[in-house]
């Protein structure tokens, strides 16, 4: 059967940040905790998520086809390009680092060779018309190179792709909705 309300159209919505081990929302609608901050602006491309897994085959003697898979890993990305230049969207997209008030001007100075790899937890909310939706990654790091052009005709954008890890709990990531295609057969 075609449902075409199953569509999902991510008609705008909120991309906010705050330090890993912040305390994640539990609801597709509440408020964030005070330390999440929106980063602003993304590009009209809005965000990209990519997820894979990494399978090891084993192979018999009695067979031309694996017998089992196994897993041996997984990855989950997201990815969107930041529009507005802050202190918070800089230190993000380039992995951490520090922007500091000198008095006549300020001065971001990026991360030491030795220093670990800025964790933040991020919660992505968006709406399809009166549908609302939330993932939320529990600790995420910045893993791709930043390249970005600064031109008379065109934005200086923070392309940014954020890398999920695992949290202490053993949590990744976790996507929250409203919308009745979610719910589970048999419910």
């Amino acid at each position: 059967m075609t449902t075409p309300s199953n569509i999902l159209v991510g008609s705008g919505g909120t991309i906010s940040v705050a330090s890993a081990g912040t305390t994640l929302p539990t609801t597709h609608d509440g408020a964030l905790n005070a330390a999440f901050a929106s980063v602003g602006y993304i590009s009209e491309d809005g965000i990209s998520l990519s997820s894979s897994v990494d399978v090891a085959d084993i192979a018999a003697f009695q067979s031309l086809l694996p017998v089992r898979r196994v897993v041996t890993g997984r990855t989950f990305d997201v990815s969107f390009v930041l529009r507005e230049w802050s202190a918070a969207n800089i230190e993000l997209a380039f992995g951490g680092g520090e922007v500091t008030d000198e008095g006549t001007h300020y001065e971001y100075t990026p991360p030491a060779s030795g220093d670990a790899l800025l964790e933040k937890s991020v919660v992505v909310d968006w709406q399809d018309g009166d549908k609302t939706y939330r993932l939320v990654l529990a600790r995420v790091v910045a893993t791709e190179s930043v390249e970005t052009s600064i031109v008379r005709t065109g934005a200086a954008d923070l392309p940014l792709t954020l890398n999920v890890l695992e949290d202490e709990n053993g949590d990744t990531w976790y996507l929250m909705s409203d919308d009745p295609a979610l719910e589970p057969a048999g419910s």
